[in-house]
């Protein structure tokens, strides 16, 4: 197994399809901008990839992460292949949620809207892991996701042979709504 990583094209591909088929099941949610994908470096900060709101936002964020592993003694040992992180626009958060039919008890509490952005992030992470395994790649374990608001305390873990992620925006209401960034190890694909 080499150090490169997965094919960044690969990886955007089967990302921005799993996020947009997502997004497309809400017939309440059109796009107000195309959505946008780049590479972009990884900000190590001891030993740790930064996960902040970038200032891309018109409001503070939501984050949620999740990881990836090759195995579940990896997780036990955290040794971390991957990492999706989610930022969701805070002033948005309510309306996209409810567009994607999530039950939010109280969208004033920053615990539920949190738990939102968590459930949204599982949804995303599943749904990549599950459409790598269709491609051919092993199945990966992945933990559940943990929710922050503005910036990951202590920072993301991730495979740190990794310099570059794949990030990706995606504009409602006339802003950018939601940021979907992820990288992931090289990654041994199914015998």
């Amino acid at each position: 197994m080499s150090a490169k990583g997965l094919d960044s094209k690969v990886l955007m591909t089967a990302t921005m399809g799993v996020v947009e088929k997502i997004l497309a099941n809400s017939s309440n949610l059109l796009p107000t901008a195309s959505s946008e994908n780049k590479e972009v470096d990884i900000v190590e900060y001891y030993g740790h990839m930064r996960a902040m709101d970038m200032n891309d936002f018109n409001s503070s964020v939501y984050i949620a992460v999740v990881n990836y592993y090759l195995t579940q003694a990896d997780m036990q040992r955290n040794k971390t292949k991957g990492a999706l992180i989610l930022y969701v626009d805070m002033e948005n958060a309510s309306k996209l949620y409810k567009a994607l039919g999530f039950s939010i008890p109280d969208d004033e509490d920053d615990g539920s809207m949190l738990d939102g952005c968590g459930q949204l992030c599982n949804l995303i992470g599943e749904a990549l892991k599950n459409e790598l395994t269709n491609l051919g790649y092993v199945n990966l374990e992945m933990s559940g996701p943990q929710q922050y608001k503005n910036s990951v305390t202590g920072g993301v873990n991730f495979s740190l042979d990794q310099k570059k992620k794949c990030q990706f925006s995606f504009f409602y209401w006339k802003c950018k709504a939601l940021v979907v960034e992820v990288t992931l190890a090289d990654i041994p694909q199914k015998r």
